[in-house]
């Protein structure tokens, strides 16, 4: 079960304080925040979704929100993705985009569409890496029990030659980090002895994936310390040990990905609340 955040609400009407210009930017707090408190990023990305589908479900008149400048619920200079002529109807359309590479995947935005997405760049590499890494806790938990049997594993090239002849079904981010944390967790079940993983070479792993930490792993079990890290992180639990590095490349781009995700959840909900003051006003 996924930890639930429980003061959710309290950040949002921070950023809603943001938004309407009564309150400062708190980007270094925010990621402070995110740190100390363990906040869960799939938490957010599944609040984000909900709040795009409560958008879409009221929101039944787009063009009501034609001509209706974008300052009226945020300052453009705030945020990058955003210019001063966009009008609340092509915030709508970015948010949509958004939520649909989110949880669906690229293939899923029409071509002409793309540049709708502001990170679709962001998600994407996001989405390989996360991939990358739920592979690597298969082949942890493959070998557990050869491990205790034989004090060896499998040649990591050879499960990885044999792991390409099935065909992952996997194409969106929330689709990934969901498999990714499940398959943490069995990996942390399958390893009944972590020490014996301190004797296999990690050489082959650091082939296939660069992991996100500033120096490379020295054997398995730094491996396996590092998932269960990165997950206890990603779903907010508090166990997580002092191996997030913020300078890492990996955990810089979970920082930015939470905090746009932060931002746009908050900016949604200014959004419906624009469309029904139009709405009202007619």
């Amino acid at each position: 079960m996924v930890a639930k955040i429980s003061n959710f609400n309290d950040v949002k009407e921070t950023f809603l304080l943001i938004f309407n210009g009564s309150y400062p930017k708190p980007e270094r707090k925010m990621v402070s925040h995110y740190e100390d408190m363990g906040h869960s990023l799939l938490h957010v990305l599944e609040e984000f979704i909900h709040i795009v589908d409560e958008m879409d479900s009221i929101i039944l008149v787009p063009s009501k929100l034609m001509d209706v400048p974008v300052t009226d619920i945020t300052n453009p200079s705030n945020d990058a993705f955003i210019q001063n002529n966009m009008d609340l109807r092509g915030l709508y359309s970015m948010v949509k985009a958004t939520k649909t590479e989110l949880s669906l995947g690229s293939k899923f935005i029409k071509e002409n569409e793309t540049y709708l997405c502001p990170i679709q760049n962001d998600l994407c590499e996001f989405f390989q890496r996360i991939k990358q890494l739920t592979f690597i806790a298969k082949y942890i938990k493959a070998n557990a029990s050869i491990l205790v049997q034989t004090s060896r594993v499998q040649p990591f090239t050879e499960f990885e030659a044999h792991s390409k002849q099935k065909n992952s079904p996997i194409e969106s981010v929330i689709t990934a980090l969901k498999d990714f944390i499940h398959e943490i967790s069995e990996m942390e079940k399958a390893v009944l002895f972590p020490s014996l993983l301190r004797d296999c070479s990690v050489e082959e792993l650091v082939k296939f994936c660069k992991f996100p930490m500033p120096n490379e792993p020295s054997n398995l079990f730094d491996v396996f310390d590092l998932l269960k890290d990165l997950k206890n992180r990603l779903v907010g639990n508090s166990q997580a040990n002092g191996c997030f590095d913020p300078k890492a490349k990996l955990h810089q781009k979970i920082i930015e990905i939470w905090n746009f995700f932060m931002r746009y959840t908050a900016m949604t909900h200014e959004l419906i609340a624009r469309y029904k003051h139009e709405v009202q006003c007619m």
